[in-house]
């Protein structure tokens, strides 16, 4: 996979509506922290509806957490205030939403068993997320550039659970699948970034 495949993100086709929505909220004077903390707000929003297992609802609240999860830095950068605190805030919060809207499948029905329990899934799933997100921030921190590789990046992983909470509507085991195939390649670009970040860390040592 070449290195502009692997670096494709959802959010770049989203990019002109998020900066249009941020160019209005931008106006009204609100700040990126608050809607950070907004994003927070529609990730537990989604999980009581992935709780409740109403799929529908569960899918726009997945969509609205990372459009959000977009405008927060898109107005950072319309009003000139990127800051290291809202970047570590947003990390943060980003960290706790994902936990948050995986975790809650823990009351999603259907279940269903693929090799093991659905249960593990949902652990594996939340490591994966995690490592994500820790693999480039660590990375980052030792130097190494172009750490956003692999297929799910927050913003793919946001989506691809949008995608299969809405086809729960036609089979409601759908959003529980796409829950294990979420598992399965957060796991897999975590791996990924590793063994690219340690490559380019022997590369420069």
């Amino acid at each position: 996979m070449s290195d502009e495949m692997s670096r494709f993100r959802v959010r770049r086709v989203f990019r002109p509506f998020v900066y249009r929505i941020a160019e209005s909220l931008a106006e009204m004077g609100i700040r990126p922290n608050h809607i950070t903390v907004v994003s927070l707000l529609s990730a537990v929003i989604s999980a009581i509806f992935i709780a409740l297992s109403n799929v529908l609802l569960a899918g726009i609240a997945i969509f609205m957490t990372g459009l959000l999860d977009g405008v927060d830095g898109a107005i950072a950068r319309i009003m000139n205030m990127e800051t290291r605190k809202g970047a570590f805030l947003d990390a943060m919060l980003d960290r706790y939403g994902d936990v948050i809207i995986i975790g809650s499948f823990l009351f999603y029905e259907p279940k269903v068993f693929f090799l093991f329990r659905f249960e593990l899934w949902i652990l594996v799933a939340i490591i994966g997320s995690l490592m994500v997100s820790y693999s480039r921030a660590r990375g980052e921190a030792m130097g190494v550039r172009c750490l956003d590789v692999g297929l799910m990046g927050r913003s793919e992983r946001l989506f691809l659970l949008t995608i299969f909470c809405i086809l729960g509507l036609f089979d409601p085991r759908l959003p529980s699948f796409g829950l294990i195939l979420l598992a399965i390649l957060s796991n897999a670009t975590a791996l990924h970034r590793i063994f690219f970040g340690f490559r380019m860390l022997n590369t420069n040592r």
